[in-house]
């Protein structure tokens, strides 16, 4: 008798746990945890090395490269950039490894604009980021590269019209 009320407590155990998870993990549109955009087994997969996503994000736009202290940034954008949506990015880094990737659209100072960490791995990056109901005038597409030794450097590109 003690067998079959000790798997119902585990059984219990196991889904009120399972109920209950991280409540910190937040996801975007599309099931991505916390900005991951991890893309083993789903439809979202990226070609040889390409950041060629299935889904639609519009139309990929090169916006070229900038060097952000010692490192050297490229970017390309997803469809347009619009006041109160959300921005898709590709960005590759070269010149050695990165402790850190953040990206904002506005300002830079990023004034009423969000800051964003962009999630990658080794150069390869992807992320979201949210575009501001408001740009001010000179508004750019900032890229933040933070090197091990908390160096932070600049990148900034022209918002493509």
């Amino acid at each position: 008798m003690k067998k079959p009320i000790s798997l119902s407590l585990l059984f219990l155990a196991v889904a009120a746990f399972a109920a209950c998870g991280d409540k910190s993990v937040t996801t975007d549109e599309h099931g991505h945890e916390d900005g991951d955009h991890a893309h083993e087994g789903d439809d979202h997969a990226h070609e040889e090395g390409e950041h060629a996503d299935e889904h639609d994000h519009g139309e990929r736009i090169e916006l070229g490269s900038a060097a952000a202290g010692p490192r050297t940034v490229k970017l390309a954008v997803f469809g347009e950039i619009e006041v109160g949506r959300e921005a898709v990015l590709d960005i590759d880094v070269t010149g050695g490894p990165v402790a850190a990737l953040r990206s904002w659209i506005g300002a830079e100072s990023a004034k009423g604009s969000l800051k964003a960490k962009i999630d990658g791995e080794e150069g390869a990056y992807h992320g979201h980021v949210e575009v501001p109901a408001t740009l001010p005038d000179g508004s750019r597409i900032w890229v933040e590269v933070e090197l091990a030794d908390g160096t932070r450097s600049l990148a900034s590109f022209a918002i493509p019209k």
